[in-house]
């Protein structure tokens, strides 16, 4: 009698780790499942706007481009074909050169937090715009080349800790708002051709951060 008692509260106890642990499951899933679908709408709005996603297996990070040939997304072709190729790959980049895009439309990468590479050159964007990137937590490099961006712009970069490379060119960024780029550890290169910023407020960049270089296209 003891037995089956002590049986019983066993079963009891593993009845209920199993539903709890269909709970975690489900409840991860879900966000998983929700993630997914946020991906592909932005992924879908961001064409319409004339904008390019790259799926992580489309970008190369070495050369920071996308990959010259690409025969598809890896894995079971007829369960991409089912679940949609948003279900097994991230966005990791994102260009929207010469696309019809403002600041208001920068809202959708917040469904994208995948992205390492961000282009906006050209692009209609303005401080405020830089204000809806700066949840892109994993951004390695950032191109807003001959957009409207000034100083002030500058200080959401600093909470984007991963970036590497900066693209300023063609903005009215000057040495003052370069000085926020110093709070970024990991940044190699930065592109200043004809910017405000003069040969002294990159000095003062690079002492502060003594891996930093100049390049020029």
């Amino acid at each position: 009698m003891v037995r089956v008692a002590h049986n019983s509260r066993i079963l009891q106890y593993s009845m209920r780790s199993m539903l709890l642990l269909i709970t975690i499951v489900g409840v991860v899933l879900g966000d998983y499942v929700n993630d997914v679908r946020r991906q592909r709408a932005a992924v879908a709005e961001l064409d319409e706007l004339g904008g390019w996603c790259f799926y992580e297996y489309e970008w190369d990070d070495q050369r920071d481009l996308p990959k010259q040939a690409v025969s598809g997304p890896p894995g079971p072709n007829w369960l991409i074909k089912v679940l949609g190729v948003d279900m097994f790959h991230p966005v990791v980049a994102v260009t929207f050169v010469d696309a019809e895009v403002d600041d208001e439309d920068l809202v959708l990468l917040r469904s994208l937090p995948r992205v390492r590479n961000l282009n906006l050159r050209f692009a209609n964007v303005t401080d405020v715009g830089l204000s809806k990137i700066a949840l892109l937590k994993r951004l390695e490099v950032l191109n807003v080349s001959q957009t409207h961006i000034s100083d002030a712009g500058l200080l959401h970069i600093q909470a984007l800790k991963e970036l590497r490379s900066v693209d300023l060119c063609g903005t009215k960024v000057t040495d003052a708002g370069l000085q926020n780029l110093e709070a970024l550890s990991k940044l190699e290169k930065v592109y200043l051709e004809n910017s405000g910023v003069t040969d002294e407020g990159f000095h003062r960049l690079q002492r502060a951060r003594p891996g930093v270089r100049r390049h020029r296209y």
